[in-house]
């Protein structure tokens, strides 16, 4: 979420629209522990009409000990609905896409 409200300014202030988990979902690789620093790499996979798929790799002391998928929803949070995403947040997010 931290990287949707940096690239989207305003984006998670609740007010209007803005983002959604719609859903997240994590693996574990290797065991980390707190107290710890942890490094979040992230890239957009795909951007649809509403949505956007992001994953994340999660770092700590030089090694990946997790990998994230999450689904983000554009809606308008006083109606609790989907919206379609602007286009120009469709554009500032492409910037971030990466295909393997």
């Amino acid at each position: 979420m931290d990287f949707l409200s940096e690239v989207i300014e305003g984006s998670l202030d609740g007010e209007g629209e803005g983002w959604v988990i719609a859903k997240l979902t994590i693996n574990f690789l290797t065991s980390a522990y707190y107290p710890g620093n942890v490094k979040i790499g992230n890239v957009v996979r795909r951007i649809g009409n509403s949505s956007v798929i992001c994953e994340q790799g999660l770092f700590t002391n030089g090694k990946c000990f997790g990998t994230c998928e999450s689904v983000l929803v554009w809606a308008d949070s006083k109606n609790e609905v989907s919206r379609p995403m602007p286009e120009h947040i469709k554009a500032i997010l492409s910037k971030y896409m990466k295909n393997y």
